[in-house]
């Protein structure tokens, strides 16, 4: 049985099931993956890398990757796996790919410069979980430079969540398309819904009334509120996700804000960078949970119509708006949820084998 590493730079990407341990709970990518792996017969470990130690034993090792500047609890034993297996996979699981490769490259500049203060700031070894002291992870820079140079010359495989139809150009990722390979998730995901109660203990009774009224969920409102106003709702909107700062709105786990959707008519999804546009465009097709999730819960999803249509396949649907969803009678919601649905699963239905064959075109 062929065996294959998990890890990464960050706890989550490197512990299974971490997000159970997360506020929000919001299910990884990569749980999918192991999944699929599994189910393909792969014995799949995913795991933080120590330092000094040979990857040799892995048919296959993927590495998740994600900015220093951010919460990279295992940055150096993901470079050190990177640098032992330079035929590695790269993936990454934050839709700011951009931000997170430049600041790798800042990392290992600063490195090569020698600037170890900085390099091995308080900030980064404060937030380190790996068992080495810093002594011990210096002993490594050689090799931290090395991952990065690998990095840099991005000859390795990319394995890119996202629905199949995107415009992957958009993310900007700077990778020749024969190395970029893409899978939706979503059929060996856990999708939450009514039948399973969205992914929690025990059962859902649906009890719910649709109200008139609109969910606004982001966790960078700083950034997202001006799309907002841009959408012209005139029904109530119920915000949520900011932690702190003007914006602070309630929190709520992943299974929980997909019953919240079950109230509400209307749910905005505001675009990345790399999604925006009118229906001219085509979005990345990055992935997220929340178009199965809006359509299993009965709701209408509103975005940006370059990165609806490749969910639904559909100009019209991708072009729906608060003001068409207000100007409805509720037999015309209803049915227009329900045409969501259908569209969005007959272009992308939860098809394993599919999954399976996305998975497999990488290794």
């Amino acid at each position: 049985m062929k065996k294959i590493l998990i890890t990464g730079f960050n706890t989550l990407q490197t512990k299974r099931d971490h997000y159970l341990n997360q506020q929000l709970q919001v299910v990884p990518s990569h749980y999918s993956l192991i999944n699929c792996l599994e189910a393909m017969g792969w014995t799949v470990d995913q795991r933080p890398v120590i330092l000094g130690e040979s990857l040799h034993e892995y048919d296959e090792v993927i590495v998740y990757i994600h900015s220093p500047a951010g919460f990279c609890q295992q940055l150096w034993g993901g470079l050190y796996a990177i640098s032992q297996r330079p035929d590695c996979i790269i993936s990454f699981d934050d839709w700011q790919f951009d931000s997170i490769y430049k600041s790798i490259i800042k990392y290992g500049e600063t490195l090569e410069k020698k600037n170890y203060e900085s390099a091995y700031r308080d900030y980064l070894f404060n937030m380190w979980s790996g068992t080495e002291d810093l002594s011990e992870v210096k002993l490594y820079s050689k090799s931290y430079i090395e991952a990065v140079k690998i990095l840099q010359e991005r000859e390795n495989r990319m394995l890119v969540s996202a629905y199949q139809g995107g415009n992957l150009s958009r993310m900007e990722l700077g990778w020749r398309e024969d190395k970029l390979f893409v899978y939706n998730p979503h059929p060996f995901h856990l999708n939450r819904k009514p039948e399973n109660n969205f992914g929690r203990e025990g059962n859902f009774t649906n009890n719910i009334e649709k109200k008139q009224e609109f969910n606004f969920a982001s966790l960078v409102q700083g950034k997202t509120r001006k799309w907002l106003k841009k959408q012209h709702a005139t029904w109530p909107v119920k915000c949520y996700g900011a932690a702190r700062g003007q914006y602070k709105s309630p929190r709520l786990k992943e299974g929980d804000m997909c019953e919240e959707f079950m109230s509400q008519w209307g749910i905005l999804m505001p675009g990345y960078y790399h999604t925006d546009g009118n229906i001219t465009k085509t979005g990345s097709g990055w992935w997220r949970a929340r178009p199965y999730q809006v359509a299993d819960a009965g709701s209408i999803l509103i975005g940006e119509p370059a990165e609806m249509k490749v969910y639904y396949k559909n100009n019209n649907i991708a072009q729906i708006t608060t003001e068409n969803i207000e100007g409805m009678s509720e037999e015309g919601r209803i049915k227009f949820a329900a045409m969501q649905k259908e569209a969005l699963y007959e272009a992308h239905p939860l098809d394993k084998n599919t999954q399976k064959d996305e998975i497999g075109a990488i290794l």
